[in-house]
């Protein structure tokens, strides 16, 4: 006869075993394979799609490569023909300044050559002591020194003018020279500019085959969807097996 209070031995041994099994059951649906093996699934094909894109990236980075290093030089050779530019433009100026103060200069002579060419001088007849008139020799010999005086002023004028003049010539036809490869260069700056551009231009046409992952873009839906569901039909299974745990608990 069972003693009353005392759970049938039987009874409690099948109530314990029903316990354990839906214990076994939810840490079996805690621990899902099946969601678990979905997901490393969709890991993989979500890798594979990032693999295609980033082969397909680096394979336009390849193809940029050569156009990038011929724009780098032509850049370079821009900058250099800017330089050179740059540098014949301040020698033309140099010497448009330094023509300037020659053409002054040259004026000054050309006044000094007219006011010495004038000049004339008196030469003493009488001699300044004794007041008597000197020998024709004398006033003769007095005259030509100061003609000759005169002359030497007026080569040394004529000298000083010649080689200014010169110089003035050799830096307008120095001006001349450096303003037509300035013509030059800018042309050729030009035309390189607008070979930058083109080169810019086939840079930016070079664009990432189409990568064909529509399929794997389809499974990773699929297997999204398919998770999601299990993860539904987990959580209403694990409600069900708590349910029944606190039941059995209770009995």
């Amino acid at each position: 006869i069972q003693e009353a209070g005392k759970p049938d031995p039987k009874e409690k041994e099948i109530l314990d075993k029903t316990l354990a099994e839906h214990k076994e059951k939810l840490r079996q649906n805690q621990s899902d394979e099946e969601l678990s093996a979905k997901r490393v699934e969709l890991n993989e094909v979500k890798g594979k799609i990032l693999e295609l894109k980033n082969q397909t990236g680096a394979q336009v980075q390849e193809k940029k490569k050569p156009i990038l290093y011929e724009i780098e030089k032509l850049e370079a050779e821009y900058r250099e023909i800017g330089s050179q530019i740059a540098d014949l433009e301040h020698s033309m100026k140099t010497d448009e300044d330094r023509n300037k103060s020659t053409a002054r200069a040259l004026n000054k002579l050309r006044d000094e050559w007219h006011g010495i060419d004038k000049e004339t001088r008196q030469v003493e007849t009488e001699c300044p002591y004794c007041g008597q008139d000197m020998p024709d020799e004398k006033v003769q010999a007095a005259l030509d020194k100061y003609r000759q005086e005169k002359a030497k002023k007026l080569e040394e004028i004529n000298a000083e003018g010649k080689r200014l003049s010169q110089n003035l010539k050799d830096r307008e036809q120095s001006i001349a020279e450096n303003q037509e490869k300035v013509t030059g260069l800018i042309s050729k700056r030009s035309d390189l500019a607008k070979l930058i551009e083109a080169k810019k231009t086939e840079l930016k046409d070079i664009t990432a085959a189409p990568v064909d992952t529509a399929d794997l873009e389809k499974k990773a839906d699929a297997l999204d969807s398919e998770i999601e569901a299990l993860l539904n039909g987990t959580s209403v299974r694990e409600k069900d097996i708590l349910r029944h745990i606190a039941e059995t608990e209770e009995k």
